[in-house]
């Protein structure tokens, strides 16, 4: 059991077609992730600024760790990546929920795989 002033941490995975489509949207999952952070980190407040989106009573020791996966638009590259999130596995931590999809025919197949992960 973890001691009671440690911080629990929220695995959050993100795939998509970062790198064959628009790298607009890598961007875009980074500045989720930073502005985030800007509810609950002082640090990176004081260097970027107020929250763009601002969420109130935000639990003080909730953390959220996004990782990012890029599918290539390519489905079996998809699959991988959504099984590597969801086991933790070649590089990443087991998440805890996926968000992604661009294209359905990687999309439809990562969701019938995160039923095995429930």
């Amino acid at each position: 059991m973890p001691a009671a002033d440690a911080l629990e941490e929220f695995s959050f995975g993100v795939y998509g077609p970062f790198t064959s489509v628009d790298m607009r949207i890598a961007a875009s999952a980074v500045v989720f992730d930073l502005d985030f952070k800007k509810n609950f980190d002082p640090d990176i407040r004081a260097r970027f600024g107020d929250p763009i989106v601002n969420i109130p009573d935000l639990h003080p020791d909730l953390r959220v760790k996004l990782q990012v996966c890029d599918s290539n638009s390519d489905t079996e590259i998809g699959m991988r990546c959504g099984l590597n999130l969801f086991q933790g596995q070649n590089g990443y931590d087991a998440i805890q929920a996926l968000v992604g999809g661009y294209h359905s025919a990687i999309s439809m197949p990562v969701a019938s795989l995160a039923t095995l992960f429930k």
